[in-house]
């Protein structure tokens, strides 16, 4: 058979492998009080054990960007909180480790407030602590807490400036 610039339909086209990627979302939570919510990771976690980070985790199969959002942070800390910003910050590299090696990592982290501070916590965190923005908040965090803190202090800052 010649072809053309064209497709025999007939044929399946062979179709190169899609990458895997790991969709993650985090949620930078505001309370009434100006204040940020940390959560530590569980001590006996195979990730990062003990490292304090912001809610969030793997987007799941039928779930949006905001109700992942929201879910997450239900789900981590029993709070529930409204959306100000869906993506206020986007990470991404190649993992080099553990079960997802060689995957595409892309970290969304959106902002959101709760007027509840009661938080309780699932069992994948061992504590919590809501901190200011103006104070540091340790040296034990993730990467990608480090990171959403670097790129977003001034918006945050502006942020819990408001009434």
């Amino acid at each position: 058979m010649v072809f053309d610039n064209c497709y025999n339909l007939s044929m399946p086209l062979k179709r190169e492998k899609q990458p895997d990627v790991l969709l993650v979302n985090r949620a930078i939570v505001l309370d009434t009080n100006g204040k940020i919510l940390l959560i530590q990771r569980s001590s006996i976690d195979r990730w990062q054990p003990g490292k304090w980070e912001f809610p969030g985790g793997k987007l799941e199969q039928n779930e949006d960007i905001s109700s992942s959002l929201q879910n997450e942070v239900f789900q981590e800390t029993g709070l529930k909180c409204q959306i100000i910003t869906r993506i206020a910050c986007v990470e991404s590299r190649i993992l080099e480790t553990g079960s997802y090696q060689g995957s595409t990592y892309v970290g969304l982290t959106g902002i959101v407030k709760t007027d509840n501070c009661k938080v309780s916590l699932s069992n994948e965190h061992d504590d919590f602590r809501w901190v200011s923005i103006d104070k540091p908040w340790g040296s034990n965090l993730t990467p990608e807490t480090l990171h959403a803190i670097k790129v977003l202090s001034k918006k945050l800052s502006d942020l819990m400036a408001r009434p």
